[in-house]
């Protein structure tokens, strides 16, 4: 799990710098700059503090929810760091079309590679205590994000960057929308079975 907070420190670091990067070279949008600054440190912070005197379930939970934070964080910075390059003159035209391509097919391989490793985090709850099917929901939810991570790669490495800017969102929205039903109707059918259990 040190690995886990290696990675996210890692993520939280490089989106802090970029955007104290961007801030420097593009004031008018701080906001956006705070955004990109603040949010991943946000998140990271919230979750070490909830791993404070909490159960160890709880600290469990929060040590497999570090690699989110840092694949967030990768992903966030992918973007922001195409746009600084783009910003900054470090592109012509040309190469902000393969920047913006490269950004695209980053972001694809590391959703399927967060999808293949979610599997392999084990539950913090025994088995009959686990508000929901664990390994079942992680199952799905991998094989969602391996598969919109190929499709990602698939339209980035063949589609006019428009075309794959609008199949990317499509494919992004589609894959969260069916891991959070999935885990949301596991959580529900948990639920009703332990109000079962509980007549008498």
């Amino acid at each position: 799990m040190r690995t886990y907070v290696g990675l996210a420190a890692s993520g939280v670091t490089v989106t802090t710098v970029l955007g104290v990067a961007g801030w420097i070279m593009v004031p008018q949008k701080a906001t956006s700059w705070a955004l990109v600054i603040g949010f991943p440190v946000s998140l990271w912070a919230f979750l070490e503090s909830a791993a404070a005197g909490s159960t160890e379930a709880a600290r469990a939970i929060v040590r497999v929810h570090r690699l989110t934070v840092a694949a967030l964080a990768l992903l966030i910075a992918v973007d922001v760091g195409t746009d600084l390059a783009i910003r900054g003159g470090l592109l012509d035209f040309d190469g902000q079309l393969v920047g913006r391509r490269f950004s695209g097919l980053l972001k694809g391989v590391l959703f399927a590679l967060w999808g293949n490793h979610l599997p392999k985090l084990m539950s913090p709850w025994p088995l009959e205590h686990e508000p929901f099917d664990w390994q079942g929901v992680h199952r799905f939810v991998g094989r969602v994000a391996v598969v919109a991570g190929l499709g990602l790669i698939v339209v980035w490495s063949t589609q006019p960057i428009e075309r794959a800017t609008a199949a990317a969102v499509a494919i992004g929205v589609t894959a969260v929308g069916f891991a959070l039903a999935y885990k949301l109707i596991s959580i529900l059918r948990y639920a009703s079975r332990e109000r079962r259990s509980e007549l008498p």
